[in-house]
């Protein structure tokens, strides 16, 4: 008899969730923290013939081998495969990529660029009450390439559409297979034997009118990621990752990598070596009420014994409106030493000051943190482990 499609599983779509939550994550802080300028726009619209692509990739074998080992025969049995990148030595010379380009679900050449292009309020109103007009305009000038279009990729696709990032190109010189069927909702039946990317085009695009669509074809080479902001793999073997991982380092380019693999998953993330957090936590600013403050060096502060302070060591804290001391109002940001969950001190001689009488509020000050990440060729090599209690 004919054979009927399944829709998607509960568990083909409940396997990527967490991995969702973290990709989602780290693209939010990648376009909403660190992209303050406009990139440049590359992009030359043409429709043609599909480009030849690589043979497939052997599968990366590490079964029992030592780490460092493990991964060496991983990066050269990738490099046996076809290396991506034309700088190298070893490359293949390969057409240059086209682009597809979608907007809104027509075929059109862009001629917005470099105009702007001012918040739908109406469209973004949730984002907007959580991210802020600031992380949301960041975030309208950030453009993605997505590499690899199954499962995962679909999901991840579709979220950062919804989500009015500037522009996605997506890339899978994959075609859709029975096993696609599962987990890439975008695929039918009458899509087997068609590339994953172009079937998945005109119905991602047709998500968001305001978001610029586009299809990479041919492979992956370091020209090519020249004008993203992000670039994500998805479900590709470690040795294309990490090639892809090392032409974004040398270009300034942020960097994710995420694999689903049946009831595992992994995700990598670097963003650089010198990534900017603006806040370190995502929470509001602490604030307390002071009930005394000593005339010692280094100075005590107790708080109302309503609540904790919260402060932690190194916090910064500002004082305002005490009465009495009031000197204090105008030191700026102040260093804190915790002393309990009511008290900590303040490293300066408040033995000149006068004598604290009533009222004041301390209020945290946070700063910009700069982040260093490591590179997926590093991090395979020396893997850094978190233990959980």
């Amino acid at each position: 008899g004919s054979m009927r499609r399944r829709g998607p599983s509960v568990w083909g779509r409940g396997r990527v969730a967490l991995l969702l939550l973290v990709v989602a994550e780290s693209v939010l802080c990648v376009c909403s923290v660190n992209l303050g300028a406009p990139l440049p726009h590359l992009r030359m619209t043409l429709r043609g013939g599909k480009a030849e692509g690589d043979a497939s990739s052997p599968s990366a074998k590490i079964d029992s081998l030592p780490k460092v080992h493990a991964v060496k025969r991983l990066f050269s049995e990738s490099q046996e495969a076809g290396n991506l990148f034309t700088g190298s030595s070893r490359a293949r010379r390969e057409p240059a990529a086209k682009r597809i380009t979608v907007r809104g679900g027509k075929a059109a050449a862009m001629e917005t660029e470099g105009k702007g292009e001012a918040i739908d309020e109406a469209l973004y109103s949730r984002q907007l009450y959580v991210l802020g007009h600031d992380a949301m305009r960041r975030m309208q000038q950030a453009r993605i390439l997505l590499v690899g279009m199954g499962g995962l990729g679909v999901e991840i696709a579709k979220d950062l559409v919804l989500a009015g990032v500037k522009g996605l190109t997506i890339h899978d010189e994959s075609e859709v297979t029975w096993a696609d069927l599962a987990s890439q909702f975008y695929c039918s039946e009458d899509d087997i034997g068609k590339n994953k990317a172009e079937v998945s085009l005109p119905r991602i695009a047709s998500l968001n009118r305001n978001v610029q669509i586009e299809v990479l074809e041919g492979p992956v080479t370091a020209e090519s990621l020249d004008g993203f902001s992000l670039v994500i793999c998805s479900d590709k073997l470690f040795g294309e990752c990490v090639r892809v991982n090392d032409a974004c380092r040398e270009r300034g380019i942020a960097f994710i990598m995420t694999q689903a693999r049946g009831v595992f998953s992994n995700t990598f993330v670097d963003f650089g070596l010198e990534f900017e957090v603006v806040d370190t936590d995502g929470e509001n600013p602490l604030q307390a009420m002071v009930s005394s403050i000593s005339q010692e060096h280094p100075a005590t502060v107790t708080t109302l014994d309503e609540a904790r302070h919260g402060f932690s060591d190194g916090d910064e804290v500002e004082l305002s409106e005490v009465q009495g001391m009031a000197e204090l109002n105008d030191l700026g940001p102040l260093k804190v030493k915790v002393t309990g969950p009511y008290t900590f001190q303040l490293d300066i001689d408040a033995t000149k000051f006068g004598a604290y009488t009533s009222g004041g509020y301390a209020k945290q000050v946070k700063r910009p943190a700069k982040m260093a990440f490591k590179s997926l060729r590093e991090a395979l090599l020396d893997p850094p482990f978190t233990t959980s209690d």
